[in-house]
């Protein structure tokens, strides 16, 4: 028999559609935390701070953790890492009229390809874009790469799969069928939920999070939330 139900608070932030205050279950990764730590009988109240602000919060324990963070090394002072809640994959986007394909980094020659200011795209990408295999084109947002994108100004561009999407439903919901993605990643980078080891059940927690997040991609209920967010219909 499950134990009586807790209840510990969380340092949160806004990454459309990740986490948001304003969002359905407060964005979809917020779902899976949610819905993991109730697996374990345990209720979770979300604190919306500037990221800056979560880190810090948490690591004084002021909360009990905060989420989603990349791996850092020395963030090992002050928290446990969970197993990963989900990749941030970035992929490219194209035209659908447009048929395009990628298996490696050459294919991208001669291509006219849509990036952000100061964004890294991943080692081989970076590498190729030095050699001049393609041409890039930059711009001071995604947003403004998308607006290239659907004015053919550019043929692909690179871009985190949910927050892409989540741009296109937000700012181009008429033109939305006319963008499609390349289902391999550029570049994946798994998030994770930070425990703060100033916490008095910090290993406890941990342990329960990342049991409950294995069950819930058991269930196929973890699956479910991430399909809903990236279906394009929608």
């Amino acid at each position: 028999m499950m134990a009586h139900s807790e209840t510990i608070t969380l340092g949160n932030g806004e990454w459309d559609p990740y986490q948001s205050s304003t969002m359905d279950g407060f964005g979809y990764a917020s779902k899976i935390v949610t819905e993991a730590f109730k697996k374990e009988g345990i209720d979770v109240k979300y604190n919306f701070y500037p990221w800056a602000r979560a880190l810090d919060s948490a690591s004084k324990g002021k909360v009990a953790g905060t989420f989603l963070w990349g791996y850092k090394k020395e963030r090992e002072k002050h928290f446990l890492y969970s197993e990963p809640i989900l990749d941030v994959s970035y992929v490219f986007f194209y035209l659908a009229e447009r048929k395009f394909d990628w298996k490696k980094i050459d294919d991208l020659k001669d291509k006219r390809i849509g990036t952000t200011i100061k964004y890294s795209y991943g080692e081989a990408f970076d590498k190729a874009r030095a050699k001049g295999i393609f041409e890039a084109d930059d711009s001071n947002s995604d947003e403004t790469n998308f607006k290239k994108l659907l004015a053919g100004r550019v043929d692909i561009i690179p871009n985190d799969l949910d927050a892409g999407l989540s741009i296109l439903r937000r700012n181009h919901k008429d033109e939305i069928k006319r963008v499609s993605y390349h289902e391999k990643p550029v570049r994946n980078t798994p998030h994770y939920l930070l425990i703060s080891r100033k916490h008095p059940r910090a290993e406890y927690l941990l342990a329960a999070f990342n049991k409950g997040l294995a069950a819930l991609k058991k269930s196929g209920r973890y699956q479910e939330i991430i399909k809903a967010s990236r279906n394009l219909k929608e």
